[in-house]
């Protein structure tokens, strides 16, 4: 078949409760100029024979059968074999709600000036449970606009799966392997190469919240990841004056992940994690007139020092709970 225009990458590791779902969602679009890039990363249940079937059903859909690398592992295994003009991702365990590419793809084949569209996303606990998050249709261009919008999250996600991307967006850019807040230290990298992003209002991805789900558990290791992947937006946002304000909001976010890093392995040795904080505390002047961050605990710690606080902080936090168990 001829090069599609959209490339949907899926990476697949053990979700055979849920990847008939995901698939689906996309096979009843009415845009259909795609390719499904499954990509299995070593499943040991029956997700890789359930991908095989439906590649022998639809020559649209294609399997890459590889050893367990984790998520950015398969999808950078993934974009190394596009050959269309856009690009998007769906996690195995989430969906779309129907013509959500019928809508978006003809925003981008209509304005070629977007580089990365964004829509709707929602939190679907239960189909009688879902939390929605509401889109402003509008158009972010330059550096600046884009960067201001995406550094916090909102209304720009950090998550990649809820926008179509143009492939050469990622001409020069992969998904860190090893890592589990891929889609939060691209906020640094996406930010300079696109020009234009568009916040759509079209269509809905449900994003699925699982109890064990990868996403939902955090542990020393995502904790600590997280710490460096805000620490690279940091890095990004100190280059614009006109975001001083939100610098020790950004600080805070920093400062909390090593809090809870610490936490969860009261052991481990965080001294080069404690040492990038002291050398970015946020000054008197950026605390006080700082409209959003908790400005208490902020002046305590940077009076009686970063690490002293999170220790003091962890056991106050212990003795809570103890406290209430007796």
């Amino acid at each position: 078949m001829a090069n599609a225009i959209l490339s949907i990458i899926i990476p697949v590791y053990n979700v055979e409760q849920y990847i008939d779902q995901c698939i689906q969602s996309i096979l009843i679009q009415k845009f259909q100029d795609y390719e499904v890039i499954l990509v299995d990363d070593g499943s040991t249940d029956n997700s890789a024979q359930i991908c095989d079937t439906y590649a022998q059903q639809d020559e649209r859909i294609k399997v890459i059968h590889k050893k367990n690398g984790g998520v950015s592992s398969a999808r950078n295994r993934a974009l190394q074999m596009i050959s269309s003009k856009y690009i998007t991702f769906i996690d195995p365990d989430d969906f779309i709600e129907s013509d959500t590419y019928t809508e978006n793809m003809r925003i981008l084949l209509h304005d070629n000036e977007i580089d990365i569209l964004q829509y709707p996303l929602c939190r679907y606990h239960s189909p009688g449970s879902i939390e929605n998050f509401h889109t402003i249709q509008q158009y972010l261009k330059g550096q600046e606009e884009i960067f201001s919008h995406w550094w916090s999250g909102s209304p720009l996600h950090y998550s990649t799966c809820n926008k179509i991307f143009k492939a050469e967006v990622f001409n020069n850019i992969t998904f860190l392997e090893g890592h589990v807040s891929e889609d939060t230290r691209l906020v640094a990298s996406f930010y300079k190469i696109a020009n234009t992003v568009y916040l759509s209002d079209k269509g809905r991805y449900y994003y699925r919240t699982r109890q064990y789900s990868l996403t939902s558990n955090y542990s020393f290791d995502k904790h600590l990841d997280l710490f460096y992947a805000h620490l690279s937006i940091y890095t990004e946002l100190i280059k614009f004056p006109s975001l001083v304000s939100q610098r020790t909001i950004a600080f805070e976010r920093m400062y909390r992940r090593v809090i809870q890093a610490q936490q969860s392995n009261i052991t481990a040795v965080l001294t080069v994690e404690y040492q990038c904080l002291n050398k970015l505390v946020p000054s008197w002047r950026e605390i006080l007139q700082s409209k959003k961050s908790k400005k208490l605990w902020l002046s305590i710690a940077k009076v009686i020092g970063i690490k002293t606080f999170a220790k003091l902080f962890i056991h106050y936090l212990k003795t809570i709970r103890i406290n209430k168990t007796i």
